[in-house]
C-alpha cells in the first residue's frame, strides 16, 4: 500500500453504531451546523488542485442528508478519487446504494468487525448492526458488476475479535468484489483508551494469530496468489514470515479546529506519536519501521518487540 495524502472531511458527528474503540473523542465533536454545505464546500475549494483524493467520514457520513450532494460537488471540482468511510448500514437499502454510486463516488471503505452477530455487536454495541452491514456488503458486491468503484473492508482488530480473524477474512475474501481488506490494529485513543484493558490486545498476540491465519488462508485452494490484505499498526518484528502484508497510515489533510468554519487546513494525524524501543536499532527493519504508538508502549512496554537480526533466514524487505 503506497503512502499517499488525502483530504479528510468529517461530514457528520452522529453515528448509529457506538463502537467501543471509537476515536471520536480525539477527532473532536462537530455540531450539525458545522457539517453543512458551506463548511464542506470551503474545504473542497481550498484543496482543489492540491490533492486528488478526498474521503468523507464521520461519525457516519451516510446519515448526513447532504451526503450525495458532497460527493457530486467533489466530482464537479475535479477530485479524481472520491471515497466514503462508512459502517455500511445504510447500504442495506438498495435504492440508497444506487443513489450514492450514481453520484460519482469511486471508493467505499466499509467498516465491519466480526464474522457473526455476537462478535460484531460486542464491538459496535448496536443491535442490528451485523445484519444491516452484511446486507450492505452483499448489495455493494452485486452492484459492482454495473458500477466501477474500489470496495474495501476495514476491520478494527481488538481484544474482542482478533480470534475471529480467520473466519472473518475467509468470509470477506469469498466476496470476489472486495478489492482490499485492511486490518487496523486498534489505536489506544478515544473510547479505546477508556476501555484499554477490555479492548487493547497484546500486539504480539495479534501478530501470532496473523502468522497462523494468513498461511492457512493461502493454503485454501480458493485463494490463490497474494491475499488482498493489509495490516496497519503492527511493526515488522511481530509479523515475520508475513511482512509483505504490512501497510502504513495515510497522511491526512484535515481541519485543525473543527469548531471554526474558517479554520485552516493542516497536515495532521489522529493516530498519535510513535517511538522505538531500546533494541530497535539492532533490527534489520529499523530503516523501514515507523515504530510503535506511544499510547501503547507507555502502558505495555517493549518486551514483546524482539528485533529481527540481519542474519535471520527470512528474506529482508526491499
Amino acid at each position: 500500500m503506497a503512502e499517499q495524502e488525502r483530504l479528510h472531511i468529517i461530514s457528520n458527528s452522529y453515528c448509529n453504531n457506538s463502537c467501543i474503540f471509537c476515536l471520536a473523542k480525539i477527532l473532536g465533536k462537530v455540531g450539525p451546523s458545522l457539517a453543512d454545505n458551506d463548511c464542506v464546500k470551503n474545504d473542497l475549494l481550498r484543496m482543489k488542485g492540491k490533492i486528488n483524493r478526498v474521503v468523507f467520514s464521520g461519525g457516519e457520513p451516510t446519515l448526513n442528508k447532504n451526503c450525495v450532494y458532497f460527493i457530486k460537488l467533489a466530482k464537479k471540482l475535479g477530485y479524481k478519487e472520491i471515497a466514503l468511510t462508512t459502517n455500511g448500514r445504510r447500504f442495506a437499502n438498495k435504492d440508497f446504494c444506487l443513489e450514492v454510486l450514481g453520484s460519482g463516488l469511486n471508493e467505499i471503505n466499509l467498516s465491519f468487525h466480526g464474522s457473526n452477530k455476537q462478535i460484531q455487536e460486542s464491538v459496535t454495541r448496536s443491535p442490528g448492526s451485523f445484519e444491516e452491514t452484511f446486507l450492505g456488503v452483499c448489495n455493494l458486491s452485486f452492484l459492482k458488476r454495473k458500477y466501477q468503484f474500489r470496495f474495501n473492508i476495514n476491520f478494527t482488530v481488538t481484544k474482542l475479535n482478533y480470534k475471529d480473524l480467520y473466519n472473518f477474512l475467509r468470509l470477506m475474501i469469498s466476496f470476489n468484489a472486495v478489492d482490499e481488506i485492511v486490518l487496523n490494529v486498534v489505536i489506544p485513543k478515544g473510547r479505546a483508551e477508556d476501555f484499554f484493558d477490555k479492548v487493547i490486545p497484546r500486539y504480539q498476540m495479534v501478530g501470532d494469530e496473523l502468522k497462523k491465519v494468513i498461511p492457512r488462508l493461502k493454503n485454501d485452494l480458493r485463494f490463490k496468489g497474494k491475499l488482498p490484505i493489509f495490516i496497519i499498526g503492527l511493526p515488522f518484528c511481530l509479523l515475520t514470515g508475513v511482512e509483505e502484508y504490512c501497510g502504513i497510515f495515510e497522511n491526512l489533510v484535515i481541519r485543525k479546529n473543527f469548531l471554526k468554519k474558517d479554520s485552516i487546513i493542516t497536515k495532521s494525524s489522529p493516530w498519535g506519536s510513535k517511538s522505538k524501543g531500546p533494541l530497535c536499532k539492532k533490527c534489520r527493519y529499523d530503516h523501514t519501521c515507523g515504530g510503535v504508538l506511544d499510547s501503547y508502549s507507555k502502558r505495555r512496554g517493549w518486551k514483546e518487540f524482539v528485533p529481527v537480526l540481519a542474519n535471520d533466514t527470512k528474506k529482508k524487505l526491499r
